[in-house]
């Protein structure tokens, strides 16, 4: 049995950040443009609605390497990539502002950054709707019992309604690593293997 009381009071890791200065810029940007569509939302019910469909859209362009070369080169024409877009829209239904947003992000040569871009959108959403976002890293599937647990001991020490994603990784093991932000609880097995060979190694240094 997993004990969330014990393992939330450990000190949590940084996650190092990968090539610092570009990712930095990427989420800058990012940043900015999220800011701009959350401000274009009249109404906060419905944020989520439009994450959902960037989630779609970005679901979309990651499956179709011909779309992204339509988009992303400058070789095809704005009216070309718009046409193109039009379809897209009309299957997911966006909005009239949302449209504008992903053409602006066109003709800005923003549209490969809408990973970045949807992470900082759902940063804000989960801000206006008081939820954050966890992920829980296991080699077994959690039951129910453990994921309402866990949910609860996140809320107690962030404040915030949780929105956990669970995944599977037979690699860590055993035992549970919790993602929050850029912080690291990491209880796994595998965890504790490396911090003892560090140890050992350390001992004999």
């Amino acid at each position: 049995m997993l004990n969330f009381n014990t393992f939330f009071g450990s000190s949590p890791r940084v996650r190092p950040p990968f090539d610092i200065g570009r990712r930095v810029k990427q989420r800058a940007v990012a940043r900015r443009y999220a800011a701009a569509l959350t401000e274009s939302v009249q109404r906060s019910d419905e944020l989520e609605d439009l994450l959902q469909k960037l989630q779609e859209l970005n679901t979309i362009l990651l499956s179709s390497a011909e779309l992204r070369e339509v988009l992303e080169n400058p070789l095809f024409g704005l009216d070309n990539k718009f046409a193109v877009l039009e379809a897209v829209f009309e299957k997911l239904a966006f909005q009239d502002y949302l449209r504008k947003f992903v053409r602006l992000l066109v003709e800005n040569k923003r549209i490969a950054h809408l990973p970045e871009v949807l992470e900082a959108f759902k940063k804000a959403v989960d801000e206006a709707t008081h939820q954050i976002s966890a992920e829980a890293i296991t080699p077994v599937p959690i039951t129910d019992e453990q994921e309402t647990d866990l949910k609860q001991q996140i809320g107690k020490m962030t404040g915030k309604n949780v929105n956990l994603q669970k995944k599977l990784d037979p690699e860590v093991l055993g035992g549970l690593c919790v993602i929050i932000g850029s912080r690291v609880y990491d209880g796994t097995l595998k965890n504790q293997i490396l911090l003892m060979k560090k140890r050992l190694i350390e001992g004999y240094e």
